[in-house]
């Protein structure tokens, strides 16, 4: 059995450095994590990019967190969210907005599909 995550893209970040972030999200399931690449001086990063996790199990909680990348110190958090895999079909992606938790203003878009190959 597989997740893939498609993390698609977040809007709205909070500035983490002097007029911007330098974005991206890590992906964790079942004890493993997965990241995208940085994005850049930007507050609504584009990834879209494909994660995929092997799983013991279908019904999984998936943390995403959003961090505003360092290079000279700590990664500043730019928000998280949660989401159980319950109620997923196969082969089918559920596309998902969801507003960051823990910040003041940021949403995360990103869409799950369970495959069970």
């Amino acid at each position: 059995m597989h997740l893939r995550v498609r993390v698609i893209r977040a809007r709205n970040l909070v500035k983490a450095d002097r007029n911007s972030s330098d974005p991206f999200a890590k992906v964790t399931c079942e004890g493993h994590s997965h990241s995208t690449d940085v994005v850049p001086t930007t507050l609504n990063p584009c990834w879209n990019e494909i994660l995929e996790f092997k799983l013991s199990k279908k019904e999984q909680i998936v943390s995403i967190q959003i961090f505003d990348h360092d290079t000279f110190s700590a990664n500043d958090p730019l928000g998280h969210v949660q989401v159980t895999t319950n109620d997923l079909e196969e082969g089918v992606e559920k596309v998902l907005l969801l507003n960051l938790e823990g910040v003041a203003s940021g949403d995360i878009e990103f869409g799950l599909t369970f495959l069970s190959k």
